[in-house]
């Protein structure tokens, strides 16, 4: 990553740059924060963190590089203290019928704490305990312009996830994903694109010496509803063949998602109801219906809401139990503007799941206060 940095930053050099900061200090409570089930191991914990982000538009090209650090001390001596580091590049250019672009992140934290925003990360409450994650995430994409409606787009992704030494105990494993996928789109009307997307990916466990080849095929219609409002419909279907030691089979299935997007003075809304077949660190790629919703409204200028929730049904596509998982997590708060630079939040987070192979339930409740002071921008 370092290496592709250098090479995205050359046709910026002498450009200015905008950096913003934000520094957390966060007290916090938790009656179950490994989710364990009959258990409720309480806990005060003490958040700290810094995030930043830097900025560039040159109008051609648009690059993003964003710093995330986060420690976490637990008052509570049998829960371990928690810690996450994010490293993430965004890079964009764009010719008269060219565009190419390049996502890509580093992240550390543990199998307690995955990304709750990222449709892309199932696994939310597949364990118990408390293991260290790394994962490198790279999509390079490139896009051309066939006439003035009509185009098409190709993409690459590749995630690399291990796990820390305790991993055995809590049955992860560590995996390689890759996929390739192709877009043809075309502007039925100013507001209608309507695309068909082909997919082949690859899913690698060598631990469990677990191996998935397949591909996908969806058609996919976006609207825009309004100059703040857009949504998104796409149905299709995948398959794969799979392999575990010497065991063999293949499956397939539906896959479908629908999205709705707002982006008002007042209010921010995003909506997501989809079926999508994604790796995982089972061991094996799952199957995952997912609800998410995300919510900001603006009430004053000193004072806004927010609330999050997400609905995850998870199950191994392979050999074997199916490990069927239901994940649910309910998050309102409220933020305060104390002054120019600091703002007060409160927020309240629901967790539950139920592993439906063993029968088992487990939730937990958190309050978290948040102390967040904006660096001035740079």
């Amino acid at each position: 990553m370092g290496l592709c940095l250098l090479g995205l930053v050359q046709p910026c050099h002498g450009q200015p740059w905008l950096i913003d900061a934000t520094f957390k200090i966060q007290p916090e409570y938790n009656d179950n924060p490994q989710l364990l089930p009959g258990v409720k191991d309480d806990t005060f914990g003490l958040t700290g963190g810094i995030d930043m982000e830097a900025r560039q538009d040159t109008g051609a090209t648009k690059m993003t590089l964003r710093g995330r650090a986060e420690g976490t001390l637990y008052a509570n001596s049998d829960i371990p203290d928690d810690g996450l580091g994010l490293l993430a590049l965004a890079y964009q250019h764009a010719t008269e019928r060219h565009k190419i672009g390049l996502d890509g992140s580093f992240l550390i934290d543990n199998s307690l704490e995955n990304e709750i925003d990222d449709p892309g990360d199932i696994d939310q409450g597949i364990t118990s305990f408390q293991v260290r994650r790394y994962k490198l995430d790279l999509a390079p994409v490139w896009t051309y312009a066939l006439t003035e409606r009509s185009g098409v787009e190709l993409g690459y992704d590749f995630i690399g996830v291990e796990y820390g030494a305790n991993k055995d105990e809590a049955e992860l494993e560590n995996y390689l994903y890759q996929s390739g996928a192709g877009k043809l789109f075309y502007q039925w009307t100013e507001s209608t694109t309507v695309s068909g997307i082909p997919q082949v990916f690859n899913y690698d466990s060598s631990d469990s010496d677990t191996h998935y080849t397949g591909g996908s095929l969806s058609l996919s219609v976006e609207h825009l509803f309004s100059k703040t409002l857009s949504g998104e419909l796409a149905v299709g279907g995948y398959w794969t063949d799979f392999d575990s030691g010497r065991e063999k089979s293949s499956a397939s299935g539906e896959l479908f998602s629908l999205g709705l997007l707002q982006r008002g003075e007042q209010t921010r809304l995003r909506a997501l109801v989809s079926r999508s077949l994604r790796p995982s660190g089972s061991g094996q790629m799952r199957e995952a219906d997912q609800v998410l919703l995300t919510v900001n409204r603006d009430l004053s200028s000193r004072m806004s809401l927010s609330f999050r929730a997400r609905y995850n049904q998870t199950r191994n596509i392979g050999i074997g139990n199916t490990n069927e998982l239901d994940f649910l997590l309910i998050e309102p708060g409220i933020n305060w503007r104390l002054s120019e630079r600091t703002d007060l939040a409160f927020t309240y987070r629901y967790l539950f799941k139920d592993e439906k192979d063993v029968g088992e339930t487990a939730d937990s409740n958190e309050a978290l206060v948040s102390f967040i002071y904006h660096w001035q921008r740079r």
